[in-house]
């Protein structure tokens, strides 16, 4: 299944797509924490809470992807990452986070993109 999509910065809600960010998405898993997180051709994952993957991964029909094995601990609860999460690591909704970093705001992770927590006293960095 492919999918085309990057988070817009900032709080606004929407997704913008394009034809450089195409993907394809290739098997899934949940964890006992609620999350779901999307395996990509490319060796990307992305997490993100159940209750919000239809926003944050819109078009997504988990039916027609792999489904791997259920987890007991994944990026979104062990290491607070995912589509849906602040890039401060503090593991609130980036909507809704109040940490107060320059950083809070954002998410950890974008479609397609950048996957890394930008304060400088994050765990880690991934591009």
């Amino acid at each position: 299944m492919s999918i085309k999509g990057a988070w817009p910065p900032g709080k606004t809600g929407g997704f913008s797509f394009s034809q450089e960010e195409l993907m394809k998405l290739e098997s899934y898993s949940r964890c006992s924490c609620g999350a779901v997180t999307v395996y990509s051709d490319d060796g990307r994952s992305y997490s993100v809470d159940s209750r919000n993957r239809r926003r944050f991964l819109p078009g997504v029909d988990l039916r027609k992807l792999r489904r791997m094995d259920d987890s007991y601990c994944c990026d979104h609860c062990a290491n607070h990452y995912g589509l849906d999460l602040c890039a401060c690591g503090s593991g609130e909704p980036f909507d809704e986070c109040e940490s107060g970093l320059p950083c809070c705001g954002e998410p950890s992770q974008v479609l397609g993109g950048r996957e890394c927590f930008k304060d400088p006293n994050g765990w880690g960095i991934r591009q």
